[in-house]
């Protein structure tokens, strides 16, 4: 489990070391946003490739991560950082810290790539989850993702527009979604992580990770047994050899005789 993990975790330290770089000619450290966004996706990919479940409960997650990562990424290059002065927040930042900036944001770049590891793990428990077939429960995640993704797009889409109207400058958006909530964005967002977190809820049931014919067996190589004849067999010995150390032999062995033939199969 680790190992992957880690592996995931390390890749994201390299896209967020490679993003530190470039914000330098940029002269904007809010890229670091677009980054967090390819971060998931990037994980996500990682293990449907190296994950030792069913693959396409695995790559439905990616292709999901995916979708939302490049279009969230995509947007916040355009509107954020591609043309676009450094945002107040990272300006405030620079302000504050005074000293060893470059280092600073090194710091804090890489801290996003740390968690990125962290939050996917839902990702992995899917993509390691080997029982074949869709649940309704991963049919309800896939369903509030969808409902998510579309909302998201539709909010960010819709304040993109109303910001490049210049009449609406330094107005509130109150169109469409807007009209509605404060932050429609933000909502969507949370209902995207919502679903891909119920998609990932079945690698906990157990029936679900291993349907009864493999409960079967798995119950028969965890124990060594396979029919009632063996589990008789066992017992019979583990007792004769107590009694032998602790009493001698006595007529307790005979009573280990099974009183008929045992011969049925579990």
């Amino acid at each position: 489990m680790m190992e992957l993990i880690l592996t995931a975790t390390g890749c994201c330290v390299l896209l967020m070391f490679g993003l530190w770089l470039v914000h330098f000619p940029l002269r904007n450290a809010g890229i670091v946003d677009a980054g967090w966004s390819l971060g998931m996706p990037l994980c996500a990919l990682v293990y449907a490739l190296r994950g030792n479940g069913w693959p396409d409960r695995a790559w439905m997650l990616a292709a999901m991560a995916t979708l939302w990562g490049l279009r969230l990424g995509g947007y916040l290059l355009f509107t954020r950082v591609f043309g676009h002065a450094e945002e107040g927040r990272y300006v405030a930042l620079r302000a504050s810290w005074k000293s060893n900036i470059p280092f600073k944001f090194l710091l804090f770049f890489e801290a996003q790539a740390l968690l990125s590891g962290l939050l996917s793990i839902p990702f992995y428990l899917a993509a390691t989850n080997p029982a074949p077939g869709f649940s309704r429960l991963e049919y309800l995640g896939i369903s509030l993702w969808f409902v998510g993704w579309i909302g998201e797009s539709l909010a960010d889409w819709q304040l993109w527009r109303f910001k490049t109207q210049i009449a609406n400058h330094g107005k509130t958006c109150r169109v469409g979604l807007w009209n509605y909530s404060r932050h429609p964005n933000y909502f969507f967002e949370l209902v995207i992580w919502i679903g891909m977190a119920v998609y990932a809820l079945l690698f906990f049931d157990e029936r679900h990770r291993h349907p009864p014919h493999r409960r079967t067996s798995l119950a028969h190589q965890r124990s060594g047994l396979r029919s009632v004849s063996e589990v008789h067999e066992c017992v019979c010995s583990v007792v004769s050899k107590v009694s032998k150390v602790a009493i001698g032999p006595t007529s307790i062995l005979d009573w280990t005789k099974p009183p008929f033939p045992v011969n049925l199969k579990l």
